[in-house]
């Protein structure tokens, strides 16, 4: 938006997995886990003018994780999709190679609000995750 503040999207997701363990007081050999998909919509403050080579930035957002229904997700309590509220927040430092093109390096916590109709697998309680990553930068 300008060289002060910017917003960004994200978007990712895991893909489940064949394991073996125990949920539920059942034991589970070979259980395909639920698909996950991420996404966001974020802030990002600079800390200094994006105009230097090194830029400090300080970044956070909302978004929703959907779990999706895979194979036998269903003894898992995942019969259908489901999304989540979710949030984060972080910061990091830019370095601008050329005026246009760079590299960042950043944390990011991730908070995913509690919900009572979540499926036991996933549970009620408010999660959380962590993130560092690395990746370039194209600006405009």
């Amino acid at each position: 938006m300008n060289r002060w503040i910017g917003i960004e999207g994200e978007a990712g997701g895991t893909l489940g997995l064949n394991q073996s363990f125990s949920f539920n007081d059942t034991e589970f050999t070979d259980q395909q886990s639920p698909n996950t998909w991420m996404y966001h919509g974020n802030v990002v403050a600079n800390l200094v003018s994006n105009d230097r080579a090194l830029v400090p930035y300080v970044t956070g957002g909302l978004g929703g994780v959907t779990l999706s229904p895979r194979g036998e997700a269903e003894m898992l309590g995942v019969n259908d999709y489901k999304t989540f509220l979710a949030g984060n927040f972080g910061g990091g430092v830019k370095w601008f190679a050329t005026p246009h093109v760079g590299f960042r390096g950043d944390y990011r916590l991730f908070v995913v609000k509690d919900n009572e109709s979540a499926p036991l697998f996933f549970g009620n309680e408010t999660r959380y995750g962590h993130r560092a990553q690395g990746g370039m930068i194209f600006t405009f």
